[in-house]
């Protein structure tokens, strides 16, 4: 698969009223992962949504990590087709990309990660890496990055944004799943924010 470019991105997010930015591509391991754990590569598709609304409906699947005060937030690790089937996806562009990638999975020898979480709208999310540890149990890192600086947004305002991450790995032993978040993405500066909210005035104004 061809990653889209972060121009091609930016280009989308901002875009018409539903401001949508998906990314469909692979990545291998960026930093040293646990000791106890061992990278794996992956492909994934991810979307999001400026309305904020929630790109999974969290009542169909209660024993997931879902927390049904903060629709936006969700997590599921999918082994089966089953699993895919009974999860509530939102009428939404963002929603429908994340199934449609979802459903191509071959299930026989691949999994899907699905995550979910609102964030600031001068932000985006980074999925770093993949591990399985021992027991073949995943783990996803993450990392919060600003977004660049020619985008104007506003530290009022937050988007959903979603993964679907899948694993060359059949899931169906997997006893329990696992993320992280990091407040800074490695390796990558902090742009200015530009806040398109905010007036700015010329040096000569009382």
């Amino acid at each position: 698969m061809t990653p889209i470019t972060r121009r091609e991105t930016l280009a989308a997010a901002t875009t018409g009223l539903v401001a949508l930015a998906g990314c469909t591509g692979s990545r291998e391991v960026e930093s040293e992962p646990d000791p106890d754990e061992k990278p794996v590569d992956f492909e994934f598709q991810s979307a999001r949504l400026a309305t904020g609304e929630p790109i999974v409906e969290p009542e169909k699947r209660a024993e997931t990590t879902v927390r049904p005060q903060r629709a936006r937030h969700y997590s599921d690790y999918l082994a089966t087709a089953e699993d895919l089937d009974a999860v509530d996806f939102a009428t939404n562009e963002a929603a429908t990309k994340l199934r449609d990638y979802a459903r191509e999975t071959n299930f026989e020898t691949e999994s899907i990660f699905l995550w979910i979480s609102g964030v600031n709208e001068c932000h985006e999310i980074v999925l770093r890496q993949a591990t399985v540890d021992d027991d073949g149990d995943p783990h996803f890192d993450f990392c919060r990055a600003v977004r660049s600086a020619d985008v104007a947004c506003s530290s009022e305002r937050t988007h959903t944004v979603g993964f679907a991450v899948r694993l060359p790995v059949d899931g169906r032993g997997v006893s329990g799943h696992g993320s992280g978040m990091s407040s800074r993405c490695r390796g990558r500066p902090d742009p200015t924010i530009f806040d398109g909210t905010v007036t700015v005035q010329s040096g000569d104004a009382e």
